[in-house]
């Protein structure tokens, strides 16, 4: 017995001892380690960072994460309380993640998790939603070789205006989209010295939604600059952002293409120069915080100008319609709650007044003649709803519209829809169809139906 006591003594010291010696070796071990990397804390500033917002990636990140119960709260790991309570923003969209690259490679030396709403630039200001993972090491072994490779390359795709920040300012990447109805190409971003940006563009206007005269069928195509003003990216689209724009009118939908002097046709043609100007934005907020989410846009264009007989090259007696000053306002109440996995749901009301006006091309007479109801005034209501994806390899758009005329007891449903694959390549097609509440049918230069379609290329760089 007193053997196996001395033995079992002799053991523990043993033990004790190798612990001791292990544990030396250990820090010996770790502060070789950090003797042998490069020191580059006077570089941070020139270090590079940039913010993932990709919903789909960040939950990619976030599993990964748990599986590797690697998310940790002042030091201490996440027990399954904190992340299921703190999950629900992640799967709602809220949460980002911001890498920074070492400066000598491009290996990511930090990986964070933090809320938009809550951004700062300066890094001791901000709300973490967990504490900060550092050393491309451990992040590759979280998030294993692919995905590592693929954030380090930024292979995934720039969503929307997908924000990165550089040095110690937020830029945006360049956008052009390319569509037969709303082109748009970004051609100028002024930077702050916070997240506050302004973005200009080349844009363009065919057809008006909002009173049923769609692409194809509108005489007039617009176009111009517009300026955003973009105070933060939640869910890969802006929020709290202010746009406008102004263009001029040119025409697509002159005589010369269906003008006929045996065929009277749905006759809708510019009867001078246009000049368009929409403004937009959210400013229901600054009255009432919980009116954030609604978007109002006021729109409209006005014809200073009249074209003389002449600049229709026409030489019998014939009459065609002019819509020559138009106004607009509409609300958007957007992100009302998610509908299945279809994305976010937004409902929306508006009103819209436009002249008619009805001309007279008469051989011999210099000026258009008009009749004497030229120059009524129609007023329509819109109600619509839509259903958006705004980020994955499929972003979509969904949409009802119903509008209602009150001068002429007439109605249009409409419905709309686009898509991008890969947020890159894709599709826009909106069709109308009217509703007569009376034996009188819809006015006779409008058409029954109304289908118009586009293709869609997006390219971001």
């Amino acid at each position: 017995m007193r053997i196996k006591t001395r033995y079992l003594t002799f053991l523990f010291i043993l033990v004790l001892v190798s612990s001791f010696t292990f544990g030396q070796e250990h820090e010996r071990a770790v502060s070789v380690y950090k003797s042998l990397e490069y020191n580059t804390t006077a570089f941070n500033d020139l270090k590079h960072s940039w913010i993932l917002n990709d919903p789909l990636i960040v939950r990619q990140i976030f599993n990964k994460f748990i599986i590797n119960r690697a998310l940790r709260i002042d030091g201490k790991n996440a027990d399954a309380g904190e992340i299921n309570a703190r999950a629900k923003e992640i799967y709602d969209g809220k949460i980002f993640v911001e890498f920074r690259q070492r400066y000598y490679d491009s290996e990511i030396e930090q990986l964070r998790f933090f809320t938009e709403q809550v951004y700062s630039l300066d890094t001791t200001k901000r709300n973490y939603f967990f504490d900060v993972t550092e050393d491309h090491l451990v992040i590759k072994e979280i998030l294993g070789n692919d995905l590592y490779n693929n954030l380090q390359k930024k292979g995934y795709s720039n969503i929307d205006i997908t924000k990165e920040e550089s040095y110690s300012y937020s830029g945006y990447n360049f956008d052009i989209y390319m569509s037969l109805f709303d082109p748009e190409f970004l051609v100028y971003t002024l930077n702050t010295t916070s997240r506050k940006k302004y973005l200009f563009s080349l844009k363009g206007k065919w057809g008006n939604n909002e009173s049923i005269y769609p692409g194809w069928y509108s005489p007039d195509y617009f176009a111009g600059i517009g300026i955003q003003y973009v105070d933060s990216i939640v869910n890969s689209r802006p929020y709290s952002s202010y746009r406008g724009m102004i263009a001029l009118g040119f025409g697509v939908r002159q005589p010369e293409f269906s003008f006929n002097q045996d065929i009277y046709g749905h006759r809708l043609y510019r009867s001078g120069s246009s000049v368009y100007i929409s403004v937009g934005g959210r400013p229901l907020k600054y009255f009432m915080p919980e009116l954030g989410k609604i978007d109002i846009t006021l729109d409209g264009y006005f014809t200073p100008s009249k074209f003389s007989r002449n600049d229709y090259g026409i030489d019998y007696l014939t009459k065609f319609y002019s819509i020559r000053n138009y106004f607009g306002f509409s609300a958007t109440y957007t992100d009302l709650t998610e509908v299945l996995n279809l994305g976010l749901l937004d409902a929306g009301l508006g009103v819209n007044i436009h002249d008619l006006n009805d001309y007279y091309l008469v051989p011999g007479e210099k000026d258009l003649k008009t009749t004497v109801s030229s120059g009524s005034i129609k007023t329509n209501i819109k109600i619509d709803a839509s259903i958006n994806k705004y980020s994955g390899w499929f972003v979509h758009n969904i949409g009802l519209q119903f509008n209602y005329n009150f001068n002429d007891a007439y109605s249009y449903l409409g419905m709309k829809y686009r898509f991008l694959l890969n947020n890159t390549f894709g599709f826009d097609i909106r069709f109308y169809k009217a509703i007569k509440w009376t034996t009188n049918g819809v006015p006779f230069y409008r058409w029954e139906n109304y289908v118009t379609f586009s293709p869609l290329i997006r390219i971001n760089y």
